[in-house]
């Protein structure tokens, strides 16, 4: 990896870390079923991804993957906020 890829990747997580941080504020303003069926939706992608990224072998799927874990991990245990 040159290092001029490597920037690129350390912009890419510090951009991620960044959106993360505001994502937390408006996140907490949802209803907590809104976000319980967010965070399904997101293990669903994910699941469903990686089964057909195995099977078929084709980057698309890798990205559904990836969208669905970032989703899933994005929603997780902010539905359990509003019960406690």
């Amino acid at each position: 990896m040159t290092i001029q890829g490597f920037i690129i990747l350390a912009i890419i997580f510090i951009a991620i870390l960044f959106a993360y941080s505001y994502a937390d504020r408006v996140i907490k303003r949802l209803p907590a079923q809104t976000v319980k069926n967010i965070n399904w939706v997101g293990f669903i992608l994910a699941v469903a991804g990686g089964i057909l990224w195995y099977f078929y072998k084709k980057p698309l799927f890798m990205f559904i993957t990836l969208l669905g874990v970032i989703i899933y991990f994005l929603f997780y245990n902010y539905d359990k906020m509003e019960e406690s």
